[in-house]
């Protein structure tokens, strides 16, 4: 909902025509796979199989992690959360107004393409979410539950929506920016918003391996697009 409302409110101030149709890039996006190489086919692959794989790993990653826990973790981990939610919103729109106010045309840019990216992602994400119906770790019904279809919370683990979404950006503001430090920097909170999905026992290690690459996909593709 929050992107949601970014998009529209970026799209009115800038207009269609400059950044591309939201409609088509989601279209693009979604059709991709018809477009695809070997070498394409071959990166899909791998990230399946490594999610697959991980998949068999995952009541052990949680098991560890959970004993790990601490009153420390768990604030440090409150404090990263939002950056894959509403942070991430937040941030989307304070780096807009940023370069609506400096008049710099890449960070509206940056903010819109971003937005974008974190908007398909979240359909990709929540069809798959859907589809799989995969148990959250909480639930205590093991890494190899599904119940496809089954719409309630509990049962939305795969992939990770909040990795997704710091990825998204991630990748997006990486392919954007002309400084090398703001893609790594914002890689590496990505990357702390997956771990901290492992660590609150919301996702296991394998919603949150196929989340980043999800994130990552999309923001790539809609950066060549532009």
């Amino acid at each position: 909902m929050f992107c949601v409302l970014i998009i529209g409110s970026l799209i009115s101030s800038t207009g269609l025509n400059h950044f591309g149709d939201i409609y088509h890039n989601t279209k693009y996006v979604i059709s991709s796979p018809l477009r695809w190489d070997r070498g394409d086919w071959v990166t899909g692959g791998l990230i399946l199989g490594a999610t697959a794989g991980l998949m068999f790993q995952d009541d052990e990653i949680q098991n560890w992690v959970q004993n790990q826990r601490t009153p420390k973790t768990e604030s440090i981990s409150s404090l990263i959360e939002p950056f894959g939610s509403k942070g991430a919103a937040i941030a989307l729109g304070a780096i807009y107004l940023s370069g609506y106010i400096l008049n710099n045309t890449r960070l509206k840019k940056s903010a819109i393409l971003s937005t974008q990216s974190v908007f398909i992602s979240g359909i990709i994400v929540g069809t798959i979410k859907v589809l799989a119906g995969r148990a959250r770790p909480f639930t205590g019904k093991g890494a190899f539950y599904y119940s496809p279809f089954y719409i309630h919370r509990s049962h939305r683990s795969l992939p990770s929506g909040h990795t997704s979404t710091a990825f998204a950006i991630a990748s997006s503001l990486a392919a954007e920016s002309e400084n090398r430090l703001v893609g790594i920097i914002a890689y590496c909170i990505a990357i702390a918003v997956g771990l901290s999905r492992i660590h609150d026992n919301e996702h296991w290690a394998s919603d949150v391996l196929l989340g980043a690459s999800i994130g990552i996909g999309v923001g790539k593709v809609i950066s060549r697009l532009h």
